[in-house]
């Protein structure tokens, strides 16, 4: 079951995961050009750093530099709670929800490179996987999550939009994404030609 497992990691992890993420070496002129027009971008919409004493000038130069330090191993993952009347509250939805699109994202994913043969194995049992497999990822993920900054504005009297900046250590993630596997082992046990199919996917990748 353990070669199972990793060759369903392999075929998720193979691929790129489009959550808003980037990655560069050094924050060279085209990241700072990207700083600068993000920068402007965000003080013209009204937004104001939030729970932190930092200007918004520096979590953001700081939060650039650090994905430039990670480079490839880096992932940027947005999360926002649209309108709230409490801003607490608002941050916290921001991280719910940057774990949620992230495991969405990873799911799809999955369920993109194994369309093809899907059709093989059990519908309900291979159904189960996905969801299973999108919990444990989307709960264990927050804690892998380092949240750069949050920033909040007023959309109306008394109501408030929130969104966070989180970065995601690929390594760390792969880490979930195993465990979310080692979990659900015994879901998959009769979808047979399902994970042996996944199994040679993953051998032919290699």
């Amino acid at each position: 079951m353990k070669r199972i497992v990793l060759a369903a990691i392999v075929l998720v992890l193979a691929l790129p995961i489009a959550v808003t993420a980037q990655s560069s070496q050094k924050l060279d002129k085209a990241t700072k050009k990207e700083f600068n027009t993000k920068k402007k971008e965000l003080k013209k919409e009204g937004w104001v750093i939030y729970g932190s004493s930092k200007s918004l000038d520096n979590a953001l130069l700081a939060h650039y530099s650090m994905l430039a330090k990670l480079g490839d191993n880096a992932e940027e993952i947005i999360g926002s709670a649209p309108k709230c009347n409490n801003k607490d509250a608002g941050h916290l939805l921001a991280a719910n929800n940057a774990a949620s699109k992230y495991a969405q994202q990873c799911n799809i994913t999955l369920k993109g490179t194994t369309q093809s043969i899907i059709s093989s194995g059990n519908g309900e049992e291979i159904d189960q996987f996905f969801s299973s497999y999108q919990s444990h990822v989307e709960v264990a993920i927050k804690d892998e999550l380092q949240e750069s900054f949050s920033i909040v504005k007023e959309v109306e009297p008394g109501m408030y939009e929130v969104m966070s900046f989180f970065i995601l250590k690929k390594n760390k993630a792969a880490m979930v994404h195993l465990a979310a596997l080692e979990k659900i082992e015994s879901q998959m046990n009769t979808a047979s030609i399902f994970i042996k199919k996944l199994e040679e996917t993953s051998e032919e990748k290699k």
